[in-house]
């Protein structure tokens, strides 16, 4: 089958390419000088109502969008191993998500990645069965007709758009072809090397409507909105349902585009959606190649990074969609979830029945920013880090974007000494006029989590002396909420009082959901979105469906003006 790598090759050339990108270089170290941070923007405000949206390019599939997608395509299930993109470079990260439209580009590496994927797909497909992808048996209806068969049920799902005729013609030629040369097996094997490798399948194309004379945005199809729609939800191409429903033009109806967006949501390929947004925009991701030291903390191991995986990813999936779904929980529910492993080291009761239960502990945790993963990702391998901790919720819990630190300052952590708390150790950044601004903003908040320690554990004593776990929080768009607190449920509560939480946390979906920052083209649609998410009471459902009834995502914005 490898050898067969040429043909492939030469028949892509039949499909348009777009296969391009570029490589960035890096700017010029800055100078060291103390750094000037503007206060927190206003909240958005919307005054014009019209339809808008910002431009969003064609969106080449991520890792996880490919993975879903081929797994969705060939109907794998559970007990299939393959990893598709096993070996594809990472994406290019744009605030924390992997999906920006316009950074997430090709590369020689990732072409050849693509190849090699196609391959190894179609080789797991024929050792597993053709059953899956092939409608019909070819001894009984004939070679020809059964690969017409195969084709037109391959192309609609991978393009997740009818193929146009000359698309269709290329690829049952080519079938054909390698059929009577190759045998049935092969030819279907080739094909799907063809399809996967195609421009359209790996790129969320939105093509057609260019709009009326003088009109610069245009409501996206029922097939496109489909197509975003279950990218946005699931990660992964339309499944029958949907595009039957797109194909009648169904989706133009409000109730029935309702109903659509809610049975997805209720969907179990929602949830591995829901995990990977919070994987990386909780940072989730640190905890793959965490490492603690083994001298301060000698019940280390690497085993309980998979456990604080899953013990986050199962707050997320309750919080999120369990009842009652809300930032309020999300922030401030006093839980966590243990397996045994965890149940050992945090000195609760292990789950009966293995896997991951739900454990309250009401007098010391609140919601996610005490959740064990996140209180030991954000540490060091030998102590907490209130500064970790600090420029964490700044920035992903208040969308405060602080700067680098300049490059030429060594960013060095005070070792732990005896008799000395972490909070004593680190009153230099504020003393220090080059790293006041940003600590000011930064060690305050994070001292709030000292009672939890570099394992995540809720501590009352450090070096023999009471954990000081006051802190203030400040530098709030709306001063008033502004003050000092004690403690991590304190804190939660100070950040849920803030609109400016609300606010971010809708932002933050937002540049997920569309695959690129908010422009001055979105303001309405962001700002809806933050409405809705605050009127509903904080439901992430009602985020959710809000996201997808904007402006920015129901509309495109045209190549060019019609004559």
């Amino acid at each position: 089958m490898l050898g067969l790598r040429s043909h492939v090759r030469a028949a892509l050339a039949l499909l348009p390419s777009m296969l391009v990108g570029c490589l960035a270089s890096p700017g010029e170290p800055t100078q060291m000088r103390p750094i000037v941070i503007p206060p927190p923007p206003p909240p958005l405000v919307c005054t014009d109502p019209s339809t808008n949206s910002g431009v969003t390019p064609p969106r080449l599939l991520t890792r996880f969008e490919f993975d879903n997608s081929v797994r969705d395509l060939l109907s794998l299930t559970s007990t299939d191993t393959l990893k598709p993109s096993t070996g594809f470079p990472a994406e290019n990260r744009v605030l924390g998500f992997d999906n920006n439209a316009s950074s997430h580009v090709v590369n020689p590496l990732l072409i050849s990645n693509y190849i090699d994927a196609a391959e190894r797909i179609s080789q797991h497909v024929v050792e597993t069965g053709l059953s899956r992808v092939v409608p019909c048996d070819p001894i009984q209806v004939g070679t020809s007709t059964c690969g017409a068969a195969f084709i037109d049920q391959l192309l609609p799902r991978a393009f997740r758009r009818a193929p146009k005729p000359e698309e269709r013609t290329a690829i049952r030629h080519f079938f054909d072809t390698a059929a009577g040369t190759e045998g049935f097996q092969t030819a279907v094997a080739m094909t799907l090397q063809l399809v996967l490798q195609s421009p359209q399948f790996l790129y969320r194309l939105e093509p057609g409507n260019t709009g009326q004379s003088g009109v610069r945005v245009v409501p996206l199809d029922d097939i496109a909105l489909a197509s975003r729609l279950s990218f946005f939800l699931w990660a992964s191409i339309p499944d029958e349902e949907l595009r039957a429903v797109a194909s009648r033009g169904e989706l133009k109806n409000s109730a029935t585009y309702e109903a659509q967006v809610r049975r997805m949501m209720s969907d179990p390929k929602a949830r591995r959606t829901t995990e990977h947004f919070h994987r990386l925009w909780l940072e989730i991701e640190r905890l793959d190649t965490l490492v603690k030291d083994t001298r301060v903390f000698p019940e280390w191991n690497e085993a309980l990074r998979a456990s604080w995986t899953g013990s986050i990813n199962a707050f997320v999936d309750d919080a999120v969609w369990g009842d009652p779904g809300t930032l309020e929980a999300f922030l401030t529910e006093p839980v966590i979830w243990v397996d045994a492993r965890l149940a050992r080291l945090y000195g609760v009761s292990a789950p009966t029945n293995g896997g991951f239960k739900k454990v309250a502990m009401i007098t010391s945790h609140a919601g996610v920013l005490t959740q064990p993963a996140l209180m030991s990702a954000l540490a060091l391998p030998n102590q907490t880090s209130p500064i970790k901790r600090g420029v964490f919720i700044r920035e992903r819990i208040l969308c405060q974007n602080l700067p680098a630190p300049p490059a030429n300052m060594a960013i060095v952590p005070p070792d732990p000494k005896p008799g000395a708390t972490t909070r004593e150790r680190f009153v230099e950044h504020t003393a220090n006029e080059f790293c006041a601004s940003c600590h000011q903003r930064i060690d305050p908040v994070g001292f709030g989590l000292e009672a939890f320690d570099a394992m995540g554990r809720y501590r009352s004593m450090e070096q023999g002396k009471v954990v000081d776990a006051s802190g203030h929080l400040g530098y709030l768009r709306d001063a008033a909420l502004e003050g000092d607190f004690n403690g991590a449920q304190a804190l939660a509560s100070k950040l849920l009082a803030s609109p400016e939480v609300s606010d971010c946390v809708a932002r933050e979906w937002f540049r997920y959901a569309i695959g690129r920052d908010a422009t001055s083209e979105d303001t309405c649609s962001l700002v809806n979105v933050q409405t809705a998410f605050t009127e509903s009471g904080g439901k992430f459902r009602e985020l959710i469906l809000a996201l997808t009834q904007t402006d920015a995502f129901r509309y495109r914005v045209v190549d060019q003006e019609a004559p």
